[in-house]
């Protein structure tokens, strides 16, 4: 049953270079590679990436400040722009009387250095220029210009391509038709070493190869953005496409979109370099960004995680969230006080049981019961027997003792717990506790988490199949009572739901102590309250709307249900009701999903697409503000405004852990939070565990 995955993928990151890395505020213009080294054209100037760090280059003799095109020619280099031409030569900058300005540039077949001018084309051969064409009007707006193979050139305007050829050398015009040129407004033109031409233009690309033999690539094709304004050829094989959106890279005929803070300084794209094989820098309206593949293989990525979530996402042995005081930046702000504490830190539980399960690791072993200790915790500070808190904060921290009515302090004043706790809560309780009871615990750990479970059960049966607060009251969410669930309609959307999630802690509560009671609360349920039943339409659309975090209960709740449940019978409903769910849910290629429904059943459920999902997450799980509705390649949901029928890549879209709209085409927080790496470990460990990684 395991997916067949490649040893090795390319893990995307990214570098940003702005103020602190010499290169100073503002628009990046240009980026070249001369000398060996990276040349930005700035403002400011020229700036020189070495070891590292950039340096301006240009100062005492620049006679100009803002730098656009940058062109390395023999031993000298050109810069400037549609106002101003510099040469630099013999250690000095020069002005240069004509040309007076460089627009774009090109060397020839015979080695001949071309440059567009306001005036003209010129040549240089590194002693003299030359006149080659006057402009033939201000109308002619050149953009780009190349030279190609055959001893033609061609150049992008904004009235369409103007091809130059002849001895004479005379402008041939080629404007936009159907089935040919897609549009006049011409930006960047590239010649591949196969001989198409590839002209990109504010609807797309076109492809050109002689005579008739146009293709135009728009967003049907997968071109994420069709408004285009440079590009770049690299010669092994990777196309870099800059927009005002972002940046589109065709490699091996698949397209990726980098887009956001997550990837690029401003979307604003002015320029590419590609350096090296899965390798470009980026100039953008606010700095430079270095894009690069790494090659990883997914055990690497989840202990690149494991480190991140020791170092960012633990507090007193619960991990959760962090929030970031300055946007992108792990090491500032805090780790979360969250409403569901007790549920983060199970998922974690689980991940380093699982972890541990695989791989007998003592620092899994240690960092579950570090967690695990915690989470019972939140039982011991309530002093009401089976009842756990949400959360807890000590004296000190963010919150504590602003009189919230659902924190209390604890009988020394040092604590505070939060009330109201929800099944979220408990599902997240009885998934750790039989995790870490079945891979991890030995005898008195054992004997420990079977007490704890018959206490919550104990609590959970004796109040009526209701979660009591101190106040004697059910919380909003901890209601499981069959009078509730089974004639009350206004439990009915959760009665699938809720009903699942009580045979799970209770089948879960008999495997962990041995109590025939819990069974017998278990049959009862089932054949006189028709709960097994009640679970095969768990999942539910309400008022046309997904409840997604249900998603995330169900399978906490299918999970030991169905390891546990021998009797063919039953689990034939329950196997029922999992199916219906998760071909509901198959769209989404979630990986925990398609891993735990692939482990319940037996049979391999999209696992190729779990593992792609793992191997899409970006290593930085922080959520960045991310807009994809003004994509060009996007199919829309007809029925949901903001929405694709088929979930992006993970790293294309705004990052969320697993239970969320994963076709949300925009969302984000401006970087100022970041996920835990708990959404990549747990379902990566399980698919280790279980030996489904191949």
């Amino acid at each position: 049953m395991a997916a067949k995955i490649p040893i090795e993928f390319d893990q995307w990151t990214r570098e940003f270079y702005a103020d602190s890395s010499g290169l100073g505020p503002g628009p990046v213009h240009v980026l070249s590679r001369i000398r060996g080294k990276v040349w930005a054209g700035t403002d400011a100037g020229i700036s020189v990436l070495d070891e590292g760090v950039w340096k301006l280059r240009t100062q005492k003799d620049w006679p100009t400040r803002e730098v656009r095109v940058l062109a390395p020619y023999k031993r000298c280099v050109l810069a400037g722009g549609p106002d101003l031409l510099l040469i630099y030569r013999d250690g000095k900058w020069a002005t240069l009387a004509e040309p007076s300005s460089i627009i774009a540039w090109d060397i020839d077949v015979s080695g001949k250095l071309w440059v567009c001018s306001r005036d003209g084309l010129w040549t240089f051969d590194g002693f003299r220029w030359s006149l080659a064409k006057r402009a033939e009007g201000a109308a002619l707006q050149l953009r780009d210009f190349r030279c190609l193979a055959d001893g033609t050139a061609v150049a992008a305007t904004a009235r369409g391509l103007f091809f130059l050829q002849g001895k004479r050398l005379y402008w041939y015009v080629v404007q936009a038709r159907e089935e040919g040129l897609l549009s006049n407004d011409a930006r960047c033109v590239r010649a591949d070493r196969a001989g198409h031409l590839w002209v990109a233009t504010d609807m797309g690309l076109s492809v050109y190869s002689g005579g008739n033999g146009w293709c135009s690539i728009r967003g049907t094709e997968g071109l994420p953005v069709e408004d285009l304004k440079c590009m770049e050829l690299a010669p092994w094989g990777e196309y870099w496409f800059g927009s005002d959106a972002g940046v589109a890279l065709l490699k091996r005929g698949r397209w990726k979109y980098f887009a956001s803070k997550r990837w690029l300084p401003s979307d604003r794209v002015n320029d590419i370099l590609p350096v090296a094989q899965g390798e470009a820098l980026v100039a953008t309206a606010e700095g430079v960004s270095r894009l690069r593949a790494r090659r990883m293989t997914l055990e690497q990525k989840a202990l690149y995680y494991q480190a991140n979530v020791r170092k960012y996402h633990t507090r007193m042995g619960y991990v959760t969230k962090r929030a970031l005081s300055v946007p992108g930046d792990l090491a500032s702000g805090r780790v979360n006080i969250s409403d569901n504490d007790g549920l983060w830190t199970s998922l974690y539980i689980a991940a380093e049981a699982f972890r541990y399960g695989a791989t007998s690791e003592e620092d899994a072993k240690a960092n579950a019961l570090e967690s695990l200790n915690a989470l019972m915790r939140l039982e011991e500070v309530t002093g009401i027997p089976g009842f756990p808190a949400r959360a807890i904060r000590v004296e000190g921290e963010p919150g504590f003792g602003d009189g919230h009515p659902e924190w209390h302090r604890t009988p020394d004043g040092k604590l505070e717990w939060k009330g109201d706790t929800s099944s979220d809560e408990i599902d997240g309780h009885y998934f750790a506790l039989t995790t870490y009871f079945d891979l991890v615990g030995g005898k008195g750990e054992k004997q420990r988490i079977a007490s704890y479970a018959a206490r919550l059960t104990d609590h959970i049966i004796e109040h009526g199949y209701f979660l009591v607060d101190h106040d004697g009251l059910p919380t909003t969410w901890g209601v499981w009572s069959p009078k509730k669930l089974n004639q009350d309609d206004r439990w009915r959307a959760q009665r699938g739901l809720n009903s699942l999630e009580m045979l799970s802690y209770l089948r879960s509560a008999h495997h962990l102590t041995g109590r025939k009671k819990y069974l017998e609360c278990y049959k009862e349920l089932v054949e006189q309250e028709h709960y097994a039943l009640n679970t095969v339409k768990q999942r539910q659309t309400v008022h046309g709307h997904q409840v997604w975090h249900d998603d995330r209960l169900a399978y906490l709740a299918y999970f030991p249900l169905l390891l546990y449940e021998d009797d063919p019978d039953t689990r034939q409903v329950y196997l029922l009701s999992l199916e219906r769910t998760w071909r509901q849910l198959r769209g989404q290629r979630n990986s925990l999903w398609n891993i735990m429904t692939s482990v319940m059943t037996g049979e391999p459920h999209d696992l190729e697409a779990a593992i792609n999902t793992l191997a899409e997450y970006p290593l930085d799980l922080i959520e960045w503000t991310v807009r994809n509705s003004n994509r060009s390649d996007i199919v829309r949901d007809p029925h949901h405004p903001g929405q694709s029928l088929e979930p992006l890549p993970a790293d294309e879209r705004p990052i969320t852990e697993w239970a969320a709209n994963l076709h949300a085409l925009d969302g984000g927080r401006d970087g100022r939070s970041a996920l835990d790496g708990t959404w990549y470990l747990l379902p990566y460990w399980m698919a280790r565990y279980y030996g489904l990684l191949g």
